[in-house]
């Protein structure tokens, strides 16, 4: 089965197991499908009926793959929205970022892994999800966690210190934070915060794009979120 018929039948499926979702009004229905969230998953509500909640989360696809969406919703739903309110080169930043972190160096090789990011959107036909390979709102990555055998999180300074390998681990972060920054300084690159302004400290915007992959204590670093800072050369 492929990727994005895996994609149709996962988020046809959160459709069918929110029967709800039919009280929203027309235009919602047309316009998103609803997504079962973690139980332990965080949000912020806003007063308005529609809003973004905090961060992203990630489901399995099976065979190595997982989608990132960001959710919407109020206090009752949860959704993906169809029509996503960014222009199209923002939503394929993380594409970008993949290609240009390759180009300087960024690869296994050189003892960095940047997972590859494939950005699509999704529309409603007849009622049923299908993909749209030119849209943006969902990014299709390697499943870091390997359907869930290892843990995938943010760096913080409780994961270091509970970690076997902790020195291994944090000297493998400290190289990849500085070239990194040395990216973000190179002249032929010009670093904005996804497209929206330069940063004034670079440092705290260019840690989220580390993520920790652990099993049994044991941690490696990934640069697994690509959907804070963008590189785009001059």
């Amino acid at each position: 089965m492929d990727t994005y018929q895996r994609i149709e039948d996962l988020l046809n499926g959160f459709r069918e197991k929110i029967p709800a979702f039919r009280e929203l009004p027309p235009f919602c229905q047309k316009q998103s499908t609803p997504i079962v969230l973690p139980e332990d998953y965080e949000f912020t509500i806003s007063d308005r009926f529609v809003a973004y909640f905090n961060s992203r989360t990630t489901y399995s696809l099976g065979d190595g793959l997982a989608i990132k969406v960001l959710p919407q919703g109020n206090k009752k739903y949860a959704f993906i929205n169809v029509r996503f309110g960014r222009s199209c080169q923002q939503g394929k930043q993380e594409e970008d970022n993949v290609r240009v972190l390759r180009k300087y160096g960024f690869t296994e090789e050189n003892g960095f892994v940047v997972p590859d990011h494939r950005v699509v959107g999704i529309k409603i036909e007849d009622d049923k999800v299908k993909v749209d390979p030119m849209g943006i709102g969902i990014t299709i990555v390697p499943d870091l966690s390997e359907n869930g055998l290892y843990q995938v999180c943010d760096v913080d300074e409780e994961l270091v210190e509970s970690l076997v390998n902790q020195e291994e681990f944090s000297a493998s972060y400290e190289r990849h934070m500085a070239a990194l920054l040395n990216l973000y300084h190179n002249p032929a690159i010009f670093s904005t915060i996804n497209r929206h302004g330069i940063p004034k400290d670079p440092t705290e915007p260019i840690s989220r794009m580390l993520l920790a992959v652990v099993k049994d204590n044991v941690g490696k670093v990934v640069i697994g979120d690509l959907d804070n800072i963008v590189f785009d050369e001059q």
